[in-house]
């Protein structure tokens, strides 16, 4: 079954089977301390396809997995088979695994649209329990589609930069930075767990004054605003403004917040705020990745952005 109808599941029943394909994303290993019974390894790793990624345990005598990691590692394709539960340990749903195949590595998915996309909101591993590849593994594969250019927006953090400028120069890929910030909707300096949104919104960088704003508003959020996460709000957003694209984020986004409690008058009251802040560098995000929820707010952000007369841009939260 594909990896993201599992994971949507959130945990599977009881004693089900499932088999799942993809790729080894990370591999780690842990051995038990020995008993009587010799010792046991427990292999944790993701396992992604094109769309999502899973967690995947295997919890067996060491000779067994010295075994599978002969012929498993990262980068390796691979069916499994097991138990999708929620696991008392790791405190997460994953995949215990029961059987395990090696597969042939399938070929490198191309991109042969005549006009090339930018990716402007994509996740590394720096976004952490969001994403899995390196920036330089990212900026290979966009300079591989012939992409000119690429943006980095991890999570409260620019941790990715140095990877991202450097492997750019070696590709002729352009490098976009930027991050998707936490709004928090009050001062900063609160701590109310009950009152605590965390709105998410993409900031992209584009020209020097923006980069140094980039990073006020990232070091701010850490040395000010950490509360779950790094968070700043709207004064700090006006006043580190300039230079910076801004684009109105995902679900966790403010506008999108508010469609999907059905309060379009908020929704477009937000809009209307951030257009007069960064004016035409404010973007509507459409995004579809077959979700419900998108479905149906899409058609109210592109009426949004008709009202308001702002632009749109299509894009595809990357997170791998």
């Amino acid at each position: 079954m594909p990896i993201s109808s599992l994971v949507a599941s959130g945990e599977g029943e009881a004693a089900q089977t499932y088999v799942i394909e993809g790729e080894v994303l990370t591999l780690e290993t842990r051995e038990t301390k020995p008993t009587q019974y010799g010792t046991r390894t427990s292999i944790s790793f993701a396992l992604g396809d094109n769309d999502w990624a899973c967690a995947c345990n295997l919890f067996a005598p060491t000779e067994r997995v010295s075994k599978v990691l002969k012929a498993v590692n990262v980068g390796s394709f691979v069916k499994l088979s097991g138990v999708y539960e929620n696991d008392q340990y790791a405190r997460k749903p994953l995949l215990n695994i029961r059987s395990i195949e090696l597969l042939e590595s399938p070929s490198v998915r191309p991109d042969n649209a005549e006009e090339k996309r930018v990716e402007l909101h994509l996740h590394t591993k720096m976004s952490a329990m969001d994403a899995v590849s390196s920036a330089t593994d990212l900026i290979k594969r966009a300079a591989k589609w012939g992409h000119r250019a690429i943006a980095i927006t991890d999570h409260g953090v620019m941790y990715g930069d140095m990877e991202l400028y450097e492997e750019s120069n070696e590709s002729g890929v352009k490098p976009i930075f930027g991050c998707e910030f936490y709004v928090h909707n009050g001062d900063i300096s609160e701590r109310d767990k009950n009152n605590n949104p965390c709105y998410h919104l993409v900031l992209l960088a584009k020209n020097k004054e923006g980069y140094a704003n980039l990073i006020k508003l990232t070091s701010i959020a850490w040395c000010q605003g950490q509360y779950f996460h790094p968070r700043i709000n709207l004064e700090l957003i006006k006043k580190h403004h300039e230079g910076l694209i801004c684009l109105s984020a995902c679900l966790g986004g403010e506008v999108l917040q508010w469609l999907l409690k059905n309060n379009k008058e908020k929704a477009l009251e937000t809009a209307k705020i951030y257009k007069e802040i960064f004016g035409e560098d404010y973007y509507i995000e459409l995004q579809d990745h077959g979700l419900d929820e998108q479905k149906r707010t899409n058609p109210e952000l592109i009426q949004i952005a008709k009202d308001l007369n702002m632009p749109i841009i299509i894009a595809k939260k990357i997170a791998k």
